[in-house]
């Protein structure tokens, strides 16, 4: 087993090796695939034979469809400014600026495209004025974008961890809310709760709350649809979507051009690539049988298994992000650690999800701190002590969940 392990280290040192070498992530997920063949001496039909049927496997077509078609929802809410248009009935609707700050970035962020952050900064900037420093804006920007990425069912990272375990989609939501509302008072605490109510009408403007709510539910109720029939129903995200984007269709009033246009744009062949040679790895790892032998390698070690993995995911996943941290040690720690479940997706998923805001890797942080113009240092002075704080907070909740066995 001690050979085994110092196997599956040598790979995960590659990968990380070459994300930080600033290497494509598809390239470093290939360099491990072959890694893995010559190290375990898999036979090269087995592999190949491998490899073709993840191209096809159920797991693998369900994670590239559900992206495809929350891409589809995502170019009609761009198409028609929804997300324009809410933003102003929001302003409107709660007369406070530190609502709008929060609300406004976490529901744009359940769409899952880097460039959507440029528009929670144009709001965050807005909504605080001069009460915020400019480190503080792009924190709060680029905090509470991320929220919904923790645990919404329309990202990709969501997708991937559930097709490799066995805990449904309502499952991992409804244990993962209330580490969301620990993030959500957090922020509020550290920088938020600094701000006035702040937006207050004009003497001369009559807002008609009634119609300024209508106006928000006309633009963001495709994703509250899909959310609340996801865990309501305990369904797949990708049984859901059409359902949305068919209803979607006839009250926006899509021409045939444009849906055409956003059928051909919402295939995105790079990520789609991405996931295929990910869902490749993960089923090559699986082969080799090295993932169930792991308990042993920690039958004796004075670290508890769960914090083991939860150091090991934290910072994997800053220096070489999420997606392969998930397929490399989720299957991992389900196999070693007993009667793991939904707690311990969360955790892991938790941790992930704090370890992306400090990681030099992540995209969205790059956009936002150019936004901004702060360096992606003066972001991380903002955004440490909050991180530190959740993961303290995350590890207790951790063991509170695991003690009634979920």
């Amino acid at each position: 087993m001690q050979t085994e392990f110092i196997k599956l280290a040598v790979i995960f040192i590659v990968i990380m090796v070459m994300v930080l070498a600033k290497l494509k992530l598809r390239d470093a997920m290939i360099a491990a695939i072959l890694l893995t063949v010559i190290l375990f001496g898999i036979p090269l039909g087995d592999a190949t034979k491998l490899m073709i049927q993840s191209v096809y496997e159920k797991d693998t077509l369900l994670v590239v469809g559900s992206f495809i078609l929350v891409t589809f929802l995502q170019r009609i809410m761009e198409n028609r400014k929804l997300l324009e248009r809410a933003e102003m009935a929001l302003q409107r609707l709660s007369g406070d600026r530190r609502m709008v700050c929060v609300i406004a970035p976490v529901i744009i962020g359940f769409l899952p495209s880097a460039g959507a952050v440029n528009i929670c900064g144009a709001i965050v900037d807005k909504a605080t004025g001069k009460d915020l420093d400019v480190e503080e804006k792009t924190f709060v920007t680029s905090y509470y974008r991320h929220i919904s990425e923790s645990f919404s069912p329309t990202y990709n990272a969501i997708l991937l961890a559930l097709s490799i375990t066995a805990v449904s989609t309502g499952q991992f939501v409804l244990f993962m809310a209330p580490m969301v509302v620990v993030l959500l008072v957090l922020g509020y605490v550290f920088y938020l709760r600094k701000l006035s109510k702040g937006y207050e009408a004009s003497e001369d403007e009559m807002i008609d709350k009634k119609e300024e709510f209508k106006q928000l539910l006309y633009c963001f109720w495709p994703l509250v649809l899909c959310i609340v029939l996801v865990i309501a129903l305990n369904l797949s995200v990708i049984k859901v979507l059409p359902f949305i984007i068919v209803l979607s269709i006839i009250v926006y009033r899509l021409s045939l051009k444009e849906v055409l246009d956003f059928a051909k744009t919402s295939v995105e062949w790079r990520i789609i690539f991405n996931t295929i040679i990910l869902m490749m790895f993960k089923n090559i790892l699986t082969y080799t049988g090295a993932i169930g032998k792991l308990p042993d390698l920690f039958a004796g070690s004075a670290i508890p298994q769960f914090a083991a993995f939860g150091i090991i995911m934290f910072l994997g996943t800053i220096i070489s992000g999420a997606n392969s941290m998930i397929v490399l040690l989720i299957p991992l720690a389900f196999a070693s650690i007993p009667h793991a479940g939904a707690g311990l997706l969360v955790y892991l998923m938790a941790l992930s999800y704090a370890a992306m805001q400090i990681s030099p890797t992540h995209i969205c942080l790059a956009i936002i701190t150019e936004y901004f113009r702060v360096s992606w240092g003066q972001l991380m002075k903002k955004t440490i002590p909050v991180i530190v704080v959740f993961v303290v907070i995350l590890t207790g909740y951790y063991v509170l969940l695991s003690g009634f066995g979920i």
